[in-house]
Parts: C-alpha cells; structure tokens; sequence
C-alpha cells in the first residue's frame, strides 16, 4: 500500500512541476496562467461537446497505442503505426467510395473494419517476417516504412482516387451512406468512437486470458527460453506484429469513415508517433493505455481552447505537452528504480 501510495505521489508531483514551468513560460510570453489552465479544462470538458470532441480524438489514439502496446509486449518494436494507420485509412476510404451503397450499412461496417484491419496487417508483414525468419531489426525497417506509406498515398491521392471534379489533389467526398453514423446530435461522437472503446477489453483479455498471452509474454522475456520451452517463437512474433499492424489500420478508419470523409495529400494526422509515447505513459498495458490516450486527446482538444481564450501560441502549447510527458516519464524511470 505505502508503495502504491509513492507512486500516485510521484506522479502527481511529476505533472505539478511541469505544469509550474509550463505557467513560466505563459508568463514570459505574456498570459495569464490561471486563465491558460482554465480554458484547458473547459475547452476539454466544459460540456458534452467538448467531452465528445476529446472521444472523437482518443478513438485513434487508442487503437495506435493499443497496436504499440501488443507488438511490444513480444519484444517487437512497431514503430510503423503511422504508417499503418494512414494506409488503413486509404484502404477503408476506398472501400467506402466504391463499395458504400451496394451493402447494408450493418454489413459495410463490418466490412470496412475488415478491410482497415488487413491493411495494417498486410503493411506490418515484410519487416515481422524478416523479424520472425530471419531475426532482421524491425525498427528501422518499420520507421522507414512510413515514409515509403507518406509517398505511396500522395501517388494514389493525386492519381489512381483523385477527385476528377477537383483541380486540388484529394479523394471524392464518401456518401452519406458510407460515414459512421453520430450517435451523439450535435456533436463529431461517432460509431468508430465505441468500436475503438470495445477493443480495449478485447486486447485486455487477449494479453492476459489466453494461451497466445503466454506465448507472446514468454517470447517477449527471452527468445531463447521461450524457445527451449517449446514455443513456435517465429509464428508468435508473426502473430504479434500482424494483429499490432491491424489494430493501426483500424485507426485509420476512424479518420476517414468517421471524421473527414476524404483524403488529402501530406495525410499524415501524427497519432501513429503520439502513439508511441502513449504506449510507454500507459505503462504498456491496455487499460491503462486507452485511460492515457484519452488524457492525451483531452490536451490536444483543450490546447485550442487555450490558445482562443487565454492567448497562449500552439508552440508554447506543445512545449508544455512535452514537459508534462517528459517528467511523467522521468518518474516512471524513478518508480521503477524505487521498486528494485
């Protein structure tokens, strides 16, 4: 107990010091702290606007991180979500401009999910199988294989799926009948929203309830030992990396059948990097990951708040996003050396 009471003490004081240098710099640039912190706040859970607005932003986040956290409880290190998740977002748009009015909307859905999912996986396999067969480093091949994503969408956008009623390059708008329904009036809160929140449970209990959580555990401590107790060590870190590249084309998909409907060239919305950090903050566990997401959606929500009210320049904004998960992390490092 006295423990797990240093830890929240911890914390709390890791995000006080960074909020108080945060309050510097709003006074060296000329604002009024309180009023900064207030219109945060506000500006992320003022009303159900703001809190459907902060749900509308986390449901990628979530998947991104959830994708992050998976591989890398099998020691695979998935630094291509970016990418994943904007070609899952292609594909899912696509999918939608030919294909949205010839199904029911309850089996589109299903199909777009689908769709979404075997994008990422198919995205993921060349770098899990170098990992898996030929114990080639996954992490460069993944990075760069976002930029090899970045490219081959800003093709297709201003080729093959460009508007031709569009002298700018983007995709046609999808049709009403191919968007996520808003469960919410008057608000952005979407059907991707609860779809992202189900797979939190979902991931839970894979990693946690299941002979795959073993394995995937066990490859994940040590390779060799996993191996000597007779695990398929190649097929587990396969397995792994293909449902992580899933997990971030389903984010994707929230972008486009739930949000904006087309694509742009440069599409690149960052949540597959933010994903990353939200991943190690979530301590790498699911549950624990979404709750991050969802904190790290409220920033982002309420940071235009604070900007419109409060004066304070999105750099400055960032920079104090920045100081909150550079001290959160610090603590984490010192939480763990407390505990050894």
């Amino acid at each position: 107990m006295s423990l797990r009471i240093n830890v929240t003490i911890i914390y709390f004081l890791a995000v006080l010091v960074a909020l108080a240098i945060g309050a510097i710099l709003i006074i060296v640039v000329g604002a009024d702290p309180v009023q900064a912190y207030q219109s945060l706040i506000v500006g992320a859970f003022g009303n159900a606007n703001a809190i459907a607005e902060v749900l509308v932003k986390a449901a990628p986040l979530i998947l991104a991180s959830l994708a992050v956290t998976f591989a890398y409880n099998c020691n695979f290190i998935n630094l291509g979500a970016e990418g994943q998740l904007s070609l899952g977002a292609l594909s899912a748009l696509v999918f939608g401009l030919y294909f949205g009015e010839l199904f029911p909307p309850s089996l589109f859905f299903l199909l777009v999910i689908i769709v979404s999912f075997v994008t990422g996986m198919i995205w993921i396999t060349i770098p899990a199988l170098l990992k898996a067969r030929l114990g080639v480093n996954e992490i460069i091949i993944t990075l760069m294989m976002n930029y090899i994503a970045f490219w081959m969408i800003n093709f297709l956008v201003s080729g093959p799926f460009k508007d031709p009623a569009s002298t700018f390059p983007k995709t046609p708008l999808l049709s009403l009948s191919a968007r996520f329904p808003k469960i919410l009036p008057g608000t952005r809160l979407h059907l991707g929203v609860v779809i992202s929140i189900l797979f939190v449970p979902i991931i839970h209990l894979l990693l946690s309830r299941t002979t795959l959580s073993y394995r995937v555990k066990a490859v994940g401590f040590r390779e060799k030992v996993a191996l000597y107790g007779g695990i398929d060590v190649p097929k587990t870190v396969l397995v792994t990396a293909l449902i992580s590249g899933g997990l971030a084309g389903l984010a994707g998909m929230n972008e486009t059948i739930g949000i904006n409907h087309y694509m742009t060239q440069s599409y690149s919305p960052g949540y597959g990097w933010h994903a990353i950090v939200i991943a190690i903050l979530g301590g790498l566990r699911p549950i624990n990951t979404a709750i991050v997401a969802i904190l790290f959606a409220a920033m982002i929500t309420g940071a235009e708040n604070m900007q419109r009210i409060a004066g304070v320049p999105i750099p400055l904004i960032t920079v104090i996003q920045a100081l909150l998960m550079f001290f959160i992390l610090g603590s984490k490092i010192v939480i763990e050396r407390v505990k050894r």
